[in-house]
């Protein structure tokens, strides 16, 4: 099996199949030659000596496209396309178009298969379904050590790790595109999609192992699966640690932030379905810079009923519950927004060595192969403090990590926050114009640096994180330190 890195996936050639076994459905379409293409060139211009024909095909990855009524329709234009007719365009496709535009469009247009000999034969044309490996990255520094040929694993890695990343991976591929097509929708994400991650286990394994004892009851009675073969009850923190990373890369903020959601205060369950309760609740959606998915809401409490039985821990000590969430929160969004930072770097090497200016690949440009220098050191470095702050959040003692980790969390988001500022920055800079465009080749970039400063608040702000780590540090403080 040969395999061919082009967009951001592994295409996977001469894959066998079979009509009653095989892994895609067999479709049967001629050969064509190049000589047979050029044949097929549509509606010529006038100064071009071609013969025009009734249809226009194109090639691109060595399928044969019937683009004949799909020109009228194309966003760019008739003209685009009648440039390139008959001919491989394969070149030109990945300058203007991601590698999803074309798996859009397969099954529609896919007339055949160019061949490079004289041979004119039926073949198969369905493009081959991917296994979970085949959705690993070979671009550089797109994926973690865990995931790199020839690199050794972290101790704390163990194949179950490497299996879960695989599995949920794979099954958030099928939800990437919905996803973003809720994300650009300006509605709130449906139901029936915060229900689809639910039943796969997906909001489980964000919610992190404190719940994973419900989570294997749910799996045992059929109620929901689990991603990479994993039974919930051997999830541990390296697993939501793995899971907070893929979400962060392959569903945007703000569709992923819809799904989940001192004295005298108290911690109470308040369920808006109970009809004594909805008449005192009223939700208002608030507008940010982010998408009406993320669901950020005014909620307005008129004398709204609560059952007694829906407080959580005891009354008036609810503060102790808020602040016993911080270290999570504050490391699954340092986990999040690596996992995204991940997904962006491995789109500016893909456009770097894809686009051309001045006849030239911007990756020959030195002040790009600076700012991807800059962007992979920051995220190297960040990366194994993570998971320096991860082993230790595994083996020390609960009561130990108030006092130990609170600070040192709070120094790992700063400079995790500080470091997402500058690769989104220099994404930006590298993808020019296409970042500022929420669809397309740049769409991922755009949608970076329009909601990245939301990890730099949510949490505790980066000035607050900061001054916390350096405060947690003193309570320590030897009283016979000196200079």
């Amino acid at each position: 099996m040969l395999r061919s890195l082009v967009g951001s996936e592994m295409c996977i050639r001469d894959r066998v199949s079979t009509q009653s076994t095989g892994t895609f459905s067999r479709v049967t379409m001629p050969s064509f030659s190049m000589a047979d293409l050029a044949k097929n060139v549509g509606e010529r211009f006038a100064e071009d000596t071609r013969a025009s024909s009734d249809k226009l095909y194109i090639a691109v990855d060595n399928y044969v496209y019937d683009l004949t009524k799909f020109q009228n329709l194309h966003p760019g234009g008739r003209a685009v396309i009648r440039m390139v007719a008959g001919t491989d365009a394969t070149e030109q496709f990945y300058a203007l178009h991601n590698k999803e535009v074309l798996t859009k469009y397969h099954d529609k247009l896919c007339v055949g298969v160019l061949s490079q000999d004289s041979s004119s034969g039926a073949v198969d044309t369905a493009l081959p379904v991917l296994d979970p490996e085949d959705h690993i990255s070979l671009v550089p520094y797109a994926e973690t050590s865990l995931m790199r040929e020839n690199w050794a694993n972290g101790p704390w890695w163990k194949d179950s790790h490497r299996d879960f990343l695989l599995g949920i991976r794979h099954t958030l591929k099928d939800l990437e595109a919905e996803c973003y097509e809720t994300e650009n929708s300006g509605k709130l994400v449906p139901q029936e999609l915060a229900m689809k991650f639910g039943k796969l286990g997906l909001l489980a394994c964000s919610n992190g192992t404190s719940v994973m004892d419900v989570t294997q009851k749910l799996k045992d009675q059929g109620k929901l699966t689990f991603p990479g073969g994993l039974e919930p009850e051997d999830f541990d923190i390296w697993h939501e640690y793995i899971s907070h990373q893929e979400l962060g890369r392959s569903i945007p903020l703000g569709t992923r932030n819809g799904l989940t959601g001192a004295k005298g205060v108290s911690f109470l369950l308040v369920d808006r379905t109970h009809p004594r309760t909805e008449d005192g609740l009223e939700v208002k959606h608030v507008k940010t810079s982010d998408t009406k998915a993320a669901a950020t809401a005014w909620v307005y409490f008129d004398d709204a009923y609560v059952p007694v039985e829906n407080l959580m821990g005891e009354e008036n000590k609810g503060f102790k519950c808020i602040m016993a969430n911080f270290n999570h929160e504050r490391w699954l969004i340092c986990a999040g927004v690596i996992g995204g930072m991940r997904k962006v770097l491995e789109q500016c090497f893909l456009w770097a060595m894809q686009r051309e200016v001045f006849g030239k690949k911007l990756m020959d440009q030195p002040v790009i192969r600076f700012k991807l220098a800059r962007m992979v050191a920051g995220l190297e470095a960040i990366e194994g403090h993570l998971e320096s702050i991860t082993f230790q959040v595994q083996n020390m003692d609960p009561m130990a990590q108030m006092v130990e980790l609170g600070g040192a969390i709070a120094i790992l988001k700063f400079q995790t926050t500080r470091t997402f500022t500058m690769i989104s920055d220099e994404a930006v800079q590298i993808f020019g114009g296409r970042a500022l465009t929420a669809s397309g080749m740049g769409k991922m970039v755009e949608n970076l640096q329009r909601t990245f400063k939301f990890a730099s608040v949510l949490g505790g702000s980066e000035e607050i994180m900061a001054d916390l780590g350096i405060r947690q540090a003193l309570i320590t403080w030897p009283s016979d330190a000196k200079i």
